[in-house]
């Protein structure tokens, strides 16, 4: 039944692919590659969990062809916080640089087998207490690409929650020389030569934005997405009576539950908006999942319908706190919880 199932489930992000506070040099590493890849770090992005750390060690695996799921680490950082120099990290300016001199010796790994991903997170070594994830706490990951033409989005990066008029920075960038065009929602936005597309775009409009990257070279054809909601102002309306805090299950439908999640600061004020991210949805904010408000209560409630009866699902509430800052937070009212550091 949906209801045993799904009531035992925690609310845990499992992984994103690639985020903006790690670059590497060469930006695209290509799957079989030997040389030398310098990991670098930006402790201002991300969740920010090692600003003003005066120390820097990679917490690091690989994601490989004998890897059971897509964050399931091989070849990983024997222990948490480890204080090896093999993992200790230079800083240079505001930002911590790591220098791998050949993947497949530095992580132990044999060249029969093929790497996917490299996966990290950082830390202020044995005695701190300081850790860097993306934004919403979840671990981080830059993919290997096949040789030949790729393109990516290195700003932004991922999946993203806008507010209404927000300037961004788009940033695309190719292995090779080639035409690169930037596509918001089908839209061609801007076109160029070479390897780098810089343009600024203004999301005026709320709602559901998909942006592609496109590089054609010749015959060839590649392309990157990301997804980008414009959140409007949640609806004010009243929670319906009989709700239970948490997961509400019906009998005479095991497609369909209602979310419940009270969230009020210790100023009693009432978040701004609440959207519910899981692998129903690939894990991205859209405006379908966006909670409902109950103003007068501190509420926020959302049905969800569609799901598939006696299917285990993983969610979690990303929540914009009163102040405009964002979190990631489980149900607390859950019995199982999956954990995101479970290599």
């Amino acid at each position: 039944m949906v209801k045993r199932l799904l009531s035992a489930l925690s609310v845990i992000l499992l992984c994103v692919l690639v985020n903006a506070q790690v670059t590497t040099e060469p930006a695209f590493i290509t799957k079989g590659y030997k040389g030398e890849i310098i990991v670098t770090f930006n402790p201002a992005e991300g969740n920010g969990g090692m600003k003003g750390a005066t120390a820097c060690y990679a917490h690091t695996g690989l994601i490989t062809s004998e890897s059971k799921s897509g964050s399931d680490w091989k070849y990983a950082t024997p222990e948490w916080r480890d204080g090896s120099d093999k993992y200790k990290m230079t800083k240079n300016g505001d930002v911590w640089t790591l220098t791998i001199p050949n993947i497949y010796e530095y992580y132990g790994c044999p060249e029969s087998e093929e790497i996917f991903k490299m996966a990290f997170v950082f830390n202020d070594g044995p005695s701190g207490s300081k850790e860097g994830k993306t934004a919403d706490g979840s671990d981080i990951f830059v993919e290997l690409v096949d040789a030949g033409l790729s393109v990516k989005f290195e700003s932004p990066v991922g999946n993203q929650l806008l507010d209404k008029g927000t300037k961004t920075d788009f940033k695309l960038v190719a292995s090779e020389e080639c035409t690169i065009t930037l596509y918001v929602n089908d839209t061609e936005v801007k076109s160029a030569q070479g390897t780098e597309l810089n343009h600024e775009y203004t999301f005026d409009t709320e709602g559901n934005f998909t942006c592609i990257a496109k590089a054609v070279k010749g015959e060839e054809e590649k392309y990157d997405s990301i997804f980008i909601c414009v959140a409007a102002e949640a609806t004010n309306e009243s929670r319906p009576a009989g709700l239970q805090d948490g997961i509400t299950y019906y009998e005479d439908d095991a497609t369909k539950v209602t979310l419940s999640l009270y969230y009020k600061d210790n100023n009693n004020k009432i978040a701004q908006n609440v959207f519910v991210i899981g692998d129903f949805n690939d894990w991205a904010y859209t405006t379908e999942y966006q909670m409902k408000k109950d103003g007068e209560t501190g509420y926020f409630w959302l049905d969800i319908t569609g799901l598939e009866a006696g299917k285990e699902y993983v969610f979690q509430y990303a929540v914009k706190r009163p102040n405009g800052a964002m979190v990631q937070i489980s149900d607390a009212y859950t019995h199982k919880t999956v954990d995101p550091n479970d290599h």
